[in-house]
């Protein structure tokens, strides 16, 4: 099979899936030059990987670039064409220009999150389109597959399945930069990382260990990221059980704080899936989490963490006590993190099965036609 994977965004989940879905046949990954930058060498060896100038999103020069990737496809006589997002303006015409193949699009999020400004430039009729004249869509999980179905007008038999795969590429960099965890000194470290967005609960994650930090002063919280939602909390962040990185955080360090941390906590108010759950697989890191989105079916499937009924603070105070308490539990969802990013849910075998039999199903729905609109 000849599969023609279109790089968007986050780029570090374009990587690991086509890493994942290498063998499976001959696979290109077409990306950005400046995307890629720093990451060639992180691409399987038997990917090709084509890159091309990629215009900032308002440039008339995507013109250019449509024109580009449609010979870059076209000339490859790819079987299957697969956008790994749908959030870059420019793409949302492409399933009409790349000749008569079967198109499918990944769709990460079915709704835009709550706060998340970053994603408005990309207009929701531009979205429509896109979604419109693919073969069919792909999802993380069944939640967001009902929700988008719903929101695209297109039958839910239309849209696949694929599960996040780990994020194995922070591993690698782990293993290559020859990183440890540090010296066991009594903490326990919890993780807050990512984009710091206000649909992500940090708040109510604030008022949990408001309530444990006087009888545990074991306890160490750090919130690593860049976003808009620190302003929330922003008199709340010179408590003594907190450790801050703000800003930009690199891959080495971010590979450093998963190494580091006992416990990954993702206490969102909404959401659909998490590339944090995804390093927390790859690292083999218990996650607790809010059952919001695919963040409680995945942790429930795979059995890597502790999963509450909302992010209210005493709720998720009684799971973190709860963490704190049972050692053997704490080692527990640690073997099942690791299972499932190496051999579970989220590796890249049980994505690679998953792409393969989304890909069958598409090929076969455009030569019947499609049945979306």
């Amino acid at each position: 099979m000849k599969i023609v994977c279109v790089q968007t965004f986050p780029v570090d989940y374009c990587i690991d899936y086509v890493n994942a879905i290498s063998p499976l046949g001959n696979v290109t990954f077409i990306a950005g030059q400046s995307h890629m930058a720093g990451y060639e060498n992180d691409v399987a060896p038997n990917v090709e990987t084509v890159l091309l100038p990629w215009p900032r999103h308002r440039s008339l020069a995507n013109l250019g670039l449509i024109r580009r990737l449609r010979h870059e496809i076209t000339s490859r006589a790819a079987d299957i064409v697969h956008f790994l997002g749908d959030g870059v303006t420019w793409l949302s015409v492409m399933p009409q220009y790349v000749g008569n193949r079967p198109v499918t699009i990944t769709v990460h999020d079915a709704k835009k999150h709550p706060g998340d400004t970053l994603s408005l430039h990309m207009p929701a009729f531009l979205i429509d389109l896109f979604h419109r004249h693919a073969t069919r869509l792909i999802v993380h999980g069944e939640s967001v597959r009902v929700l988008l179905a719903a929101r695209a007008g297109r039958p839910m038999e239309d849209i696949d399945i694929v599960p996040h795969a780990a994020l194995q590429r922070y591993t690698a960099i782990a293993h290559n930069q020859s990183l440890s965890r540090r010296p066991s000194d009594g903490k326990v470290r919890l993780l807050f990382f990512g984009r710091i967005m206000a649909y992500k609960g940090l708040g109510r994650l604030l008022d949990a260990l408001d309530f444990l930090s006087p009888e545990h002063p074991e306890i160490e919280l750090t919130i690593a990221g860049q976003g808009p939602g620190y302003a929330d909390v922003e008199s709340r962040l010179n408590a003594p059980y907190i450790r801050l990185q703000r800003g930009f955080v690199s891959d080495k360090d971010a590979a450093q704080l998963f190494l580091d941390s006992d416990l990954i906590a993702l206490p969102y108010i909404e959401a659909s899936q998490s590339g944090i759950l995804a390093m927390a697989a790859a690292f083999g890191r218990p996650v607790l989490v809010t059952d919001v989105g695919e963040l409680g079916e995945t942790t429930r499937a795979t059995g890597m963490g502790l999963i509450v009924p909302s992010a209210d603070g005493q709720i998720l105070a009684a799971a973190i006590k709860r963490f704190l308490s049972e050692p053997g539990l704490r080692d527990q969802l640690s073997i099942m993190s690791a299972k499932a990013g190496t051999k579970g849910r989220l590796s890249h075998d049980a994505v690679a099965s998953a792409a393969m039999a989304a890909y069958e199903t598409t090929i076969a729905a455009h030569v019947g036609g499609p049945s979306g609109p």
